[in-house]
């Protein structure tokens, strides 16, 4: 046993210790620590990190993270952080470096979810090495054109000199040959391509106009869901024709079309005087609106739909974008000077190009994930770029430019990082989550991201 004089020498330690082990826990279950650096008890935060790939190594301020996701969760919780600024680096060899300044607050989560490492020599499939002059994406692979301007899927010959309609989605296109005829290909059967132009016009006198009106076809869409199907627009009229049945009828007319476009199941036109029209192909529902009053003309240059959200995008000539909302009649201006834009797959963002060779991101909507991002939030590129969106890859937009494609994030924190992902395009068609890449040696190949 000890000794009365040992005892009273430990028994004021072991107080002491429970006592600051008491404390430290009282401390730790408020969400307290004390940073030792400014001797002070701090509330902690955190950092939330979604990464592709998952594999990559994390470093804050320079030191390894050794933080692993979780089995239900995508992302990396890294927890008890003292407030301030952290430099965060995520590698992988082989690929990109991702790096941001992050600012962690007591009692809040600081988040980077759309986290993306570019692979520097990316994997690819190559699917033509012939010399190819253009090429075209469809559902089951893509049309060449050889040097000769002649059409190919899959080593068939396609009638037509150009290609008017051919889509990601479909197996069906629509050509035109030199003598301005247009045929309905399905890809394939291409020995039964369709002359359009006859059968239209057949069906318009048997079925609609008995005294033979003649009709010029100005546009033509697939439909979104049934396949062998397309809308024909002829003067002011909107017709469906089923090539499979050889039927026709009219959706819709109009007292004027100077544009009509197509997004998914939602078709819209314009006229002269302001007034169009809203059709969804899924409902079969067609609704008026007025885009701009008559007395207040606009010279129209492009307009596109949204499929997700209720509204049309107008670009004038003189440069002006509209956003202009459905439901509510109302036109917001977006921004001056564009020459060109591009919708963003989940619409929330359209990219833009302007006359001076600018380009740039808004975005269209209020946005909160890692942070609150407000409507009309404007991301700059670099100039003299072709913006594109590839579907299934949040948070960045891609851009050509001289030959090279490159990503960039769409989150406004700085930095925004940027990633050269191959050079030597030609041409590049984004589908979901790859590419198909025309290089300048004629090569055709997929592009992984």
């Amino acid at each position: 046993m000890l000794d009365i004089n040992t005892r009273r020498k430990i028994y004021p330690l072991f107080f002491i210790f429970f006592i600051v082990l008491g404390g430290f826990l009282i401390l730790r279950i408020r969400g307290l620590v004390i940073d030792w650096e400014h001797l002070d008890v701090v509330r902690t935060g955190g950092v939330y990190l979604e990464i592709v790939p998952k594999d990559a190594q994390i470093f804050m301020n320079g030191e390894l993270i050794e933080e692993t996701p979780g089995l239900i969760s995508k992302g990396i919780f890294i927890n008890d952080i003292i407030p301030g600024d952290y430099e965060v680096n995520v590698k992988k060899n082989g690929f990109s470096e991702w790096k941001r300044t992050l600012t962690v607050e007591p009692g809040i989560v600081s988040s980077a979810s759309f986290i993306r490492l570019w692979e520097i020599n990316p994997e690819t499939i190559t699917i033509a090495t012939s010399s190819i002059s253009d090429f075209y994406a469809v559902r089951n692979g893509v049309i060449t054109k050889n040097e000769s301007d002649v059409f190919i899927y899959n080593g068939a010959e396609i009638r037509g000199s150009e290609i008017l309609l051919a889509e990601k989605s479909s197996d069906y296109i629509v050509t035109k040959d030199k003598k301005g005829s247009l045929f309905l290909t399905e890809l394939e059967k291409p020995e039964g391509a369709l002359n359009i132009n006859e059968v239209f016009q057949s069906l318009l006198t048997q079925d609609f106009y008995p005294n033979g009106k003649k009709a010029v076809i100005q546009s033509v869409f697939h439909h979104s869901f049934n396949e062998g199907k397309i809308f024909i627009l002829a003067g002011n009229e909107l017709f469906l024709f089923d090539s499979k049945k050889i039927t026709m009828e009219k959706v819709f007319t109009t007292s004027s079309t100077l544009h009509i476009a197509q997004k998914g199941n939602i078709i819209a036109t314009v006229g002269r005087n302001g007034e169009g029209l809203v059709y969804d192909s899924f409902f079969k529902k067609t609704s008026p609106v007025t885009l701009f009053s008559s007395s207040t003309p606009k010279d129209i240059l492009r307009i596109e739909p949204g499929e997700r959200r209720n509204f049309i995008i107008l670009l004038e000539k003189e440069g002006l974008l509209f956003d202009f909302n459905i439901s509510a009649s109302t036109s917001t201006l977006i921004s001056e000077n564009i020459s060109d834009f591009i919708l963003s797959p989940d619409e929330e963002k359209i990219a833009v190009v302007f006359n001076d060779a600018r380009a740039g991101i808004f975005y269209l909507n209020d946005v909160v994930n890692d942070t609150h991002i407000p409507y009309g939030t404007f991301i700059s590129l670099p100039e003299k770029v072709k913006p594109f969106w590839v579907k299934g890859i949040e948070g960045y937009v891609f851009f050509e430019k001289n030959s090279e494609i490159y990503a960039v994030e769409t989150d406004p924190r700085t930095p925004q990082n940027t990633a050269l992902i191959t050079n030597g395009v030609k041409k590049i068609i984004p589908i979901e989550e790859y590419a198909y890449a025309l290089f300048e040696d004629g090569k055709l190949d997929i592009l992984k991201f």
